[in-house]
């Protein structure tokens, strides 16, 4: 890196006054650099600083552990940026069906409208909380997702008798899986 004095006309650059001020600022200007260098590191994981790592961590919620090496809050940061996200409609249905069984949900994506609708079943019923976690994590922002049930139908219902039908309630006719 240059030094400022030699920016400076000769006939100032032998002055104490003028070789103090540049001394000064070629120490600013080399701290400014660092800052810059840092700046520049902190945009990706592998060459993150101290600060880069706290700025992070506290974007993803990672609380480090005080034994943690730099290398070792590197690696979590990328483990918690490369999650195991779909990308596309398909990773997201395999996610779905992992998570609710083949038959335990229906997915639909409007990608004109950036709408997605998913409808879990009864069977899956427990599973709700998790889903919505999951669809919250890793449907991208700009896509309006609901999440419902899919209740009993009436080409369920038919299937009963009237007296089958009266050994429940109405909520449970609607709301929970006949057997």
């Amino acid at each position: 890196m240059s030094e400022l004095i030699e920016y400076l006309p000769e006939v100032l650059q032998g002055l104490y006054e003028f070789r103090a001020l540049c001394s000064a600022g070629d120490m600013e200007l080399e701290i400014l650099r660092e800052r810059l260098v840092e700046a520049v590191d902190d945009n990706f994981v592998h060459t993150l600083t101290e600060s880069g790592c706290a700025r992070w961590e506290s974007m993803l919620g990672i609380k480090p552990k005080a034994t943690d090496s730099h290398a070792d809050r590197r690696f979590r940061i990328l483990a918690a940026i490369n999650q195991d996200s779909p990308y596309t409609f398909c990773g997201l249905r395999r996610q779905l069906e992992t998570l609710c069984g083949v038959e335990g949900y229906s997915a639909e994506l409007d990608s004109n409208n950036y709408r997605l609708s998913v409808k879990l079943a009864l069977t899956a019923k427990g599973q709700f909380d998790e889903a919505d976690r999951l669809l919250r994590r890793i449907v991208p922002a700009n896509i309006v997702t609901e999440l419902s049930l899919k209740y009993n139908q009436h080409e369920t219902l038919s299937a009963l008798t009237h007296g089958q039908a009266a050994a429940y309630t109405h909520s449970d006719l609607r709301n929970e899986v006949l057997t």
